[in-house]
């Protein structure tokens, strides 16, 4: 069996869990949460962050956010991990699936490009295994087609496309630690 990752504890981890277990209580409980949010906040400049206990979790969140619903399409890659549509469909919303670039793995816009329809409101692309989506295009696709754009930068967190990190460019974003 080939796994995509494996963890990577040392003793600073170790000790972090051991002071949260130790003191994270009472008026303590978040105090982790929001170290962690802050130290999004400033190393991707970004004006909000907000843990979730999944990707899929604020994947929803984002999408809700951003007002899509029944009767939308959302363009998605093909190659992905199942949340990504999925939430598509948790908002009622329709996910419309497009081929990936052969030397990429991300979303195609020439496949896009042929699934645009009056229903479509977003476009979904995915930063893959750490591999960024071209996000200078996906945004002139979107400003084209007046498509709002939540990043899928699950596996990407550090990934780079043009000198900016993943998830700096769309309307709203997603991260993960797993894998």
């Amino acid at each position: 069996m080939i796994l995509t990752a494996g963890p990577s504890i040392t003793k600073k981890e170790i000790d972090y869990v051991n002071d949260a277990v130790s003191h994270g209580w009472n008026s303590n409980w978040n105090s982790y949460i929001v170290r962690l949010e802050d130290a999004f906040k400033e190393k991707f400049n970004m004006k909000h962050a907000l843990l979730t206990s999944s990707c899929t979790g604020g994947m929803h969140m984002g999408i809700r956010s951003l007002g899509v619903g029944a009767g939308d399409e959302v363009i998605v890659p093909e190659l992905t991990w199942v949340a990504t549509a999925t939430v598509v469909n948790y908002v009622g919303a329709t996910p419309v699936f497009v081929d990936v670039d052969k030397d990429t793995w991300t979303i195609d816009l020439k496949s896009a490009e042929k699934a645009i329809t009056s229903k479509t409101k977003a476009i979904m692309p995915v930063h893959l295994y750490g591999h960024p989506a071209n996000m200078t295009e996906v945004m002139k696709f979107a400003k084209r087609h007046k498509l709002l754009v939540l990043e899928d930068a699950a596996p990407a967190i550090g990934a780079k496309c043009n000198d900016q990190l993943v998830a700096t460019f769309g309307d709203v974003a997603v991260y993960s630690f797993q894998g």
